[in-house]
């Protein structure tokens, strides 16, 4: 998707939803992840029957149908299918994300911490009765127990690309990490993310301290007022201007 495009709906989306920025590169993946798969249903329920889709303008389409039809395109159609038989299995989660599963797996759990990649790998591979969904997966849950036992018990395995996962199935793609969706990834790539993460936390914290300081701001000068009120009935012939003196004040308490 060109990148104007993205810049477009980034903006309508802040627009709708109060969101924080940081979730950018996830938007930014979703929409290119639909635009992927809108012009690939284009083509496949339309360009054999050489009929227009509807939502797609007379200038685009011929423009379509003369792209589809170069040595160019039919490359890149012939590497997509290979890249796709590579995929060992789809997962079982269905429409629940991988997000969804692991707060699910998490909450289950006494201490509510969260699973590593492998421990969510394994659940979404899985049939309902905890068989593998084909040989390949069985394979890479063999090869993910096998880490586990070369391992300290007092070693966390913390997401990364030298996690146990990772050792089972390979390096992770650059701009996509398993089981953690679009937008995720290791890196410079997703170091943006990272600043951005930390940015919004200092703004928090900032924001925090700053209520903070409010309610004890609030707090003295409640304070100086109760004081006010007692220097006020002990001096009735003080001046208000002469009890917010603070020399003063000093020098009228030593006179209680």
């Amino acid at each position: 998707m060109p990148n104007y495009y993205k810049t477009e709906m980034w903006d309508l989306v802040q627009e709708k939803f109060d969101i924080d920025p940081f979730v950018e590169p996830w938007i930014s993946s979703s929409l290119s992840s639909k635009w992927r798969n809108f012009k690939s249903s284009v083509k496949r329920d339309w360009f054999q029957c050489k009929e227009r889709d509807e939502r797609v303008s007379d200038d685009d389409w011929a423009w379509l149908l003369r792209y589809w039809s170069t040595d160019k395109a039919l490359k890149k159609e012939v590497v997509g299918k290979e890249n796709r038989g590579r995929v060992l299995s789809a997962h079982t989660l269905g429409s629940k994300s991988y997000a969804c599963k692991r707060d699910e797996m998490a909450e289950s759990r006494p201490d509510k911490s969260e699973p590593t990649r492998a421990e969510v790998y394994v659940a979404a591979h899985v049939r309902p009765n905890g068989t593998p969904l084909n040989d390949k997966v069985a394979k890479v849950i063999e090869r993910i127990n096998e880490k586990k036992t070369q391992i300290e018990p007092s070693h966390h395995d913390s997401p990364g690309p030298h996690d146990i996962l990772s050792q089972a199935l390979g390096e992770d793609k650059y701009h996509h990490s398993r089981t953690f969706g679009l937008g995720s990834g290791w890196g410079v790539k997703n170091s943006r993310v990272s600043i951005l993460k930390k940015a919004l936390e200092a703004k928090r914290n900032a924001e925090e301290n700053a209520e903070k300081m409010k309610g004890e701001l609030q707090e003295v000068r409640a304070g100086q007022g109760k004081i006010m009120t007692l220097l006020h009935k002990l001096h009735p012939n003080v001046s208000i201007d002469e009890l917010l003196d603070s020399t003063t004040q000093v020098r009228l308490f030593f006179l209680i």
